[in-house]
């Protein structure tokens, strides 16, 4: 990690242990004191699906309610989705369809979500080569300046991208095995709504990541890290999450 310092990394003026990178929506802080927590690359790393990161939920919006439907306020389309997918293949997301979507900083996350389950069309231009040329020529969108930020301690969670990863696992099985133990056993509402994973292993030169100090899970240990790409000035965020999410495989929980 020494070496991402020396390369990428500039002081903060009057910081002793304050340092900074160029990603894609700003600087971002270090602080050198964690540098046992930060690291470039990490194995049989697993990074949540969110299925409401589906851009297929645009494209198959119309379904033909009876009346009684169309008076109950209870309904939606999330609802009527739900029940669709469990007698058909048509809505079953192809997860290495767009796979990059699936490995967004939060914020933009959330904004591709805004998207698809709501009614957002003012959206960052970071975002352009993200939306597929169909949803683009569908919807009337307008893109916006990316705002520029300054990525703190503090703030990171909304700028990164969320990853866990046990203790000290041996395999993609043993992985997957103690995946579904976290799905059926531990009480947690976001895990509740996810149904499928991916597993891969996140290569040096796309950025750096920084491990939670406290376990997210104690049974089975498993930590928290966030990772943001770092600005390498020639590719797109859009097409270094690409590359990144070539390494990783997806999995339906069991």
């Amino acid at each position: 990690m020494q070496e991402f310092y020396d390369k990428y990394c500039k002081k903060r003026e009057n910081q002793d242990e304050l340092y900074f990178f160029n990603g894609y929506q700003g600087e971002v802080e270090l602080n050198r004191s964690n540098i046992d927590l930060q690291k470039e690359s990490e194995v049989l790393l697993v990074r949540y699906a969110s299925p409401k990161s589906n851009f297929d939920r645009l494209r198959y919006t119309n379904f033909n309610y009876d009346e009684d439907t169309q008076k109950d306020n209870s309904f939606s389309f999330e609802s009527e989705l739900a029940k669709f997918e469990k007698d058909s293949q048509r809505f079953v997301p192809d997860l290495n369809k767009n796979k990059e979507v699936y490995f967004l900083p939060t914020n933009l996350e959330s904004i591709v979500k805004q998207i698809i389950n709501g009614n957002r069309r003012k959206v960052p231009d970071i975002l352009i080569p993200l939306i597929p040329n169909d949803i683009q020529r569908s919807f009337d969108f307008t893109f916006t300046p990316t705002q520029f930020e300054i990525v703190t301690y503090e703030n990171i969670g909304q700028f990164a991208t969320s990853f866990i990863k046990l203790e000290e696992p041996s395999s993609v099985c043993e992985v997957k095995e103690q995946m579904d133990c976290i799905k059926h056993s531990i009480n947690d509402k976001f895990v509740d709504g996810i149904d499928d994973y991916f597993v891969g292993d996140l290569d040096q030169g796309f950025g750096m990541m920084e491990r939670d100090f406290k376990k997210k899970y104690t049974t089975p240990s498993t930590f928290h890290y966030n990772f943001v790409l770092k600005n390498n000035e020639k590719d797109s965020m859009v097409n270094l999450l690409k590359t990144l999410s070539e390494k990783f495989i997806p999995f339906p929980f069991e």
